[in-house]
């Protein structure tokens, strides 16, 4: 076993590991060249693998060839030579005007690392998007706000990694919803209200792990069911009636996610989020 040395996390490196690594270390003029063992436990490495990328933050910046104000994923301390993504898709300049020879005396990444921030990048990564510019990582969107990793949606603003969905708010990972708030993991979804980790359902409110249902509240792990009250079943009039009852209540969502906070510790819980996968490990894959 090793010792992490950022965390103290103990780690070990299995026979597995050491294979892989040795059936990907590159061969130069027929010298193989190894990769080392990792000295940094998985999630440290996972830590740094990912500290390059920025998805939650936005900067006010200057564009280092119009000087005009853009608003950029990279921090204007940085140092790095920010540009408007107009600027960076034309022409009026040359890529390779900023090669140079490479100094064998020096590190290798000291002068990755001087090239990396003399190259201009461009202010924010998005893909043919209209009225949506404070969003990163996005494409073909419309009328978006602070969104991050999503394509197709409109009218969506603060959530995370949505596709195809229409006037979704706070919510992350949904696919193909429309009127969506504070829902996670949903997809094919329409006019819910703290949902997660469902499928195909509808006019739900603070329900998990449903599944093709409609007017469900307060309730987990149904299939194709409708006008489920806490689990129970009742006609749609009474549905009705208890919805009613209950958003009388003074702090009425509050309660309503504090019960579905203790209905998900209670629940039974699938070992993971997959689907139609063979001899493989993780979760949502």
């Amino acid at each position: 076993m090793k010792t992490c040395p950022l965390c103290c996390t103990k780690f070990g490196v299995t026979h597995e590991n050491r294979a892989f690594y040795d059936k990907i270390s590159p061969v130069f003029n027929g010298v193989q060249y190894l990769i080392p063992e990792p000295t940094l436990c998985q999630n440290c490495r996972s830590q740094r693998r990912t500290l390059h990328r920025n998805e939650q933050h936005l900067y006010h910046n200057t564009s280092a060839f119009s000087q005009k104000n853009v608003v950029s994923i990279y921090n204007p301390h940085s140092h790095l030579t920010v540009v408007s993504q107009e600027e960076w898709f034309s022409d009026t300049w040359d890529a390779k005007s900023f090669g140079r020879d490479f100094d064998f005396s020096l590190p290798f990444f000291d002068q990755f690392f001087d090239l990396f921030n003399k190259v201009p990048v461009a202010n924010v990564v998005s893909v043919n998007c209209e009225n949506s510019a404070f969003t990163t990582g996005t494409g073909y969107c419309k009328n978006c706000y602070l969104i991050n990793c999503s394509e197709y949606c409109e009218n969506c603003m603060y959530s995370k990694l949505l596709q195809n969905c229409r006037d979704v708010l706070d919510c992350s990972y949904c696919y193909d919803s429309e009127l969506l708030y504070e829902c996670i993991s949903f997809q094919k979804g329409y006019n819910c209200i703290f949902v997660s980790y469902s499928h195909n359902s509808s006019d739900c409110y603070f329900c998990e792990d449903i599944t093709g249902c409609h007017h469900c509240f307060l309730s987990t792990g149904l299939k194709n069911k409708s006008y489920f009250f806490r689990n129970k079943k009742f006609s749609k009039e009474e549905y009705t009636r208890q919805i009613r009852a209950f958003f009388t209540q003074e702090n009425a969502f509050q309660k309503g996610k504090n019960e579905l906070e203790i209905m998900r510790e209670n629940r039974i819980h699938k070992y993971a989020h997959n689907m139609n996968s063979e001899n493989s490990t993780g979760d949502f894959i």
